[in-house]
């Protein structure tokens, strides 16, 4: 069932009291606010909310990901396929909880916020409801009240296709040769690329010795240096040998580089010629 109606949610109710916090749907009342007085949010250099304290923060995040889950359809193939009149909806329920500048790159994050949540959201449903410990539970009368009763049967079926289970079977194979997996939290790479660019940016701040210079933003890490941090747990360590492996090869071909040995070229320079093809 391809052809989706752009209602503002699926049930056709335009209120989000639901929010996943952790690995649980819980109830979020508090961000509600029936006076209609807007919460403030500051946000840094690279458009992530930061402040003006964590708990605002935390909730402006997470009220992105209640809105991707319950404004965009899960009978929507893919995200490219979600209409600028979804998206927008996604803005305007935002930016009537929160005082939001309306800048092109603060929705571009946004939408790709919401966009994050909605995959994870519909790899949930399948992973738990259609295949896994759920089955035979319907959703929306266990902790997604947004969903409906048509469209869960129309999803269920989408996901029990012949098409759709070789695409699992391929999936699974393939997963069952990557011995070297991520270990990001739900903000995948684009999180941790900020991290890295802050990391770097207080480095700089700390080592000017004029506080009124004016530190210009770092660049942004190298496709290598994302796919190491990306596999490095809390105490240091490579997620496995594997890893640690191609890290060292990575490692070597950038000394190569820096001596003039090696020439990379490409975007994949170092992860394509280290054995990797990530």
């Amino acid at each position: 069932m391809d052809d989706l109606s752009e209602n503002s949610s699926q049930d056709g109710s335009d209120k989000v009291t639901y929010v996943k916090k952790g690995h649980k749907a819980t109830r979020m009342k508090d961000i509600q606010m029936s006076d209609g007085e807007k919460k403030p949010v500051t946000f840094n250099r690279y458009f992530e909310a930061n402040g003006p304290n964590p708990e605002t923060k935390s909730k402006f995040n997470s009220y992105i990901a209640v809105l991707g889950r319950s404004k965009i359809s899960i009978l929507i193939p893919d995200w490219r396929k979600v209409t600028d009149k979804n998206k927008e909806q996604i803005w305007q329920a935002l930016s009537e909880q929160y005082d939001v500048p309306d800048k092109n790159k603060l929705r571009t994050r946004v939408f790709s916020r919401a966009g994050d949540a909605w995959r994870a959201f519909k790899t949930k449903l399948t992973r738990e409801y259609v295949f896994g410990e759920k089955i035979g539970v319907l959703p929306y009368d266990d902790i997604y009240p947004f969903l409906d009763a048509d469209t869960w049967k129309a999803f269920v079926a989408s996901r029990q296709t012949p098409e759709f289970l070789e695409i699992i079977k391929k999936a699974q194979e393939s997963q069952s040769y990557n011995l070297s997996p991520h270990i990001l939290s739900r903000g995948g790479y684009d999180l941790l690329m900020q991290k890295i660019m802050d990391e770097k940016y207080r480095a700089r701040k700390e080592a000017s010795t004029d506080q009124s210079e004016i530190i210009p933003p770092p660049s942004p890490p190298s496709r290598h240096e994302l796919w190491k941090r990306a596999r490095i747990t809390k105490k240091g360590d490579y997620v496995s040998k594997e890893a640690k492996i191609v890290a060292d090869k990575i490692d070597s071909l950038e000394e190569q580089c820096t001596q003039g040995s090696f020439k990379p070229v490409g975007r994949k320079r170092y992860t394509r010629n280290s054995g990797r093809k990530d």
